[in-house]
């Protein structure tokens, strides 16, 4: 809200209370004037957030005219990015790949709209098919320590007992082109991506041809550790430090075992052809003696 919008504001509706917080132009921030805990019916308080015109599913209308939920509304004006964006379709594409989106839409109802349109339209997840022979998800524990430059760096502590694991996936179609943003391995923190990587920011591979169909996902929870934040305010890549360069390292290691794999897969499959191209031609060559 801050850094990419120059103004904006995040609207909050709860048991008959309206609150509006947000940051102005000189990016100083508090709530808008007689907008703190404002008592106000719901159809006052939607006008207000300007979402009475929005076609909500019947049950979502039915949790909120019975004081179930509330609503939060987040709103952002001038966006400073958006210069590359040159239509709808390509802003729909940019939003469902983005790394802090991918895993939301995986997993939760989205639903847009745009400008004056009132009924949104559902918003699918990306389905990838996974490669042949590599069907089965790998899950590989992060280990309690790992070493980095001859020194032992802890992942777990007495605050945070689980080291976390990494999640490989793999595609059937090389991960290219529009789809290059899925060539990546996702740091999750405690709510979502604290930082994302391209396979090959991760580091140099020898088997670069099968790094194309690989993704996944990393959970450490001890990247949020206070006393060593790995954590960047953008939340795009992971603060440098001994314990994230370790986690790194070893994901690049697990990444390229993976890749090896299945390069051993294509060499074999290429020699079992190359076998039966050899026996088919020796049979030709039978054929043409006889």
């Amino acid at each position: 809200m801050r850094q990419m919008f120059k103004t904006s504001e995040i609207i909050t509706y709860r048991d008959g209370k309206l609150n509006i917080f947000g940051f102005d132009a000189n990016k100083k921030y508090g709530y808008e004037e007689n907008f703190e805990d404002k008592t106000m019916s719901l159809s006052e308080a939607m006008k207000n957030a300007g979402i009475d015109k929005i076609e909500l599913p019947e049950s979502v209308k039915t949790q909120l005219e019975q004081a179930e939920t509330g609503f939060i509304v987040i709103c952002g004006e001038n966006p400073q990015r958006v210069k590359n964006t040159t239509n709808r379709k390509s802003l729909i594409e940019k939003f469902a790949l983005h790394p802090q989106a991918r895993r939301w839409i995986a997993r939760m109802p989205m639903m847009l709209l745009f400008d004056d349109e009132t009924h949104p339209f559902s918003l699918p997840a990306q389905k990838i098919t996974p490669k042949e022979g590599f069907e089965k998800i790998e899950i590989l524990q992060v280990p309690d320590f790992l070493e980095w430059e001859g020194k032992a760096v802890n992942f777990t502590d007495k605050n945070y007992s689980w080291a976390g694991k990494l999640t490989l996936k793999t595609s059937n179609d090389p991960l290219r082109g529009k789809l290059d943003v899925l060539n990546t391995i996702d740091f999750i923190g405690e709510v979502g991506v604290i930082g994302s990587y391209r396979i090959h920011e991760l580091g140099q591979s020898r088997f670069s041809g099968q790094t194309d169909f690989i993704y996944g996902e990393c959970e450490c929870p001890i990247l949020e550790d206070p006393e060593m934040d790995s954590v960047k305010n953008d939340r795009e890549k992971l603060i440098s430090n001994e314990r994230s360069d370790a986690l790194i390292a070893w994901v690049r290691e697990q990444v390229e075992a993976l890749a090896e794999k299945m390069e051993l897969k294509n060499t074999r499959e290429k020699k079992q052809q190359d076998l039966k191209n050899t026996s088919i031609f020796n049979d030709m060559l039978n054929d043409w003696k006889n």
